[in-house]
C-alpha cells in the first residue's frame, strides 16, 4: 500500500508533464458478496448501484491517473431455509438482505493500448466510508408464517472505513470533439474487515465483487 501511495504522489508531483485533463460522470451496477467467513450459508450476490464523478490526468507516455468520487452499494443476501417441527426442509425460503452503502474514492493508474478504440488495464486502491448498513429480514409469527418484512439499521455497529484493492479493464471511444465514452469492468476485494467486536465478533467479513459502469468524460 505504501509503495502504491508513493507512486500516486510521484504522479501528482509531475502534473506539469500531463497533456490532457478530463472531467466526467459514470454510472453502473455492483455485483457484490461476502468473503472470509463460514458463519453464513446459502449466500447470494447483491446487485446495487454505483455512480458519481471522476477526474483524470493523462500523460504523454499513455499512462493515466484517475480519481473518482462514487456512491457505491455493496452487500450480500443469505437464503433463510425453513424447517418443520421434525427438522425437515419445508421448501419455503426467504432472504436476509444485508446492504452496505459507501462513499468510495477509487484511485487508479492505467495504461492505454490502441488508437481509435482504446483498451486500458487499471490497478488501484479504493478507500470507502460507510454511509449506512441495514438488514432486511422477514417478520415471522409464532406459528412460522411470514407476516411481512422489517429493516434493522446496523450502521452504528459496522466499521466505518474500508480499503480495497482494484483491478480493471476500461475502454475509450471518442464520440465527438472532446467528448469520450468510457465503459469499465473492475473487480475489488477488501483488504480491511467490516466486522468488529460489536458486529459478528470473531468473523472476518470482507466485501468483494464486480462493477460494470459506463461513463462520459470531457477533455478540458
Amino acid at each position: 500500500m505504501k509503495r502504491f501511495l508513493m507512486l500516486v504522489l510521484i504522479f501528482l508531483s509531475i502534473t506539469a508533464l500531463g497533456q490532457e485533463h478530463y472531467l466526467g460522470a459514470k454510472a453502473g451496477l455492483n455485483l457484490t458478496n461476502l468473503a472470509g467467513t463460514h458463519s453464513f450459508e446459502n449466500l447470494q450476490n447483491r446487485t446495487g448501484f454505483v455512480g458519481g464523478i471522476s477526474y483524470e490526468l493523462k500523460f504523454d507516455n499513455h499512462y493515466q491517473l484517475e480519481v473518482d468520487a462514487l456512491f457505491s452499494q455493496r452487500g450480500f443476501n443469505e437464503e433463510l431455509v425453513f424447517i418443520d417441527d421434525m427438522g425437515e426442509i419445508t421448501g419455503e425460503n426467504e432472504l436476509l438482505e444485508f446492504s452496505y452503502d459507501y462513499v468510495s474514492l477509487p484511485v487508479k493508474i492505467g495504461y492505454e493500448f490502441g488508437q481509435d478504440i482504446k483498451l486500458i488495464p487499471k490497478v488501484g486502491l479504493v478507500p470507502s466510508f460507510l454511509l449506512s448498513a441495514k438488514l432486511r429480514m422477514p417478520e415471522i409469527a409464532l406459528g412460522g408464517a411470514v407476516l411481512d418484512s422489517e429493516t434493522v439499521d446496523h450502521t452504528e455497529y459496522v466499521s466505518k472505513f474500508d480499503l480495497a484493492g482494484l483491478v480493471g479493464l476500461g475502454g475509450e471511444y471518442e464520440l465527438a470533439d472532446r467528448f469520450i465514452v468510457c465503459p469499465e469492468l473492475s473487480y475489488t476485494n477488501s483488504m480491511t474487515i467490516f466486522s468488529n467486536s460489536n458486529y459478528f465478533d470473531g468473523d472476518k467479513l470482507r466485501h468483494y465483487g464486480f462493477s460494470l459502469s459506463v461513463g462520459l468524460k470531457y477533455r478540458l
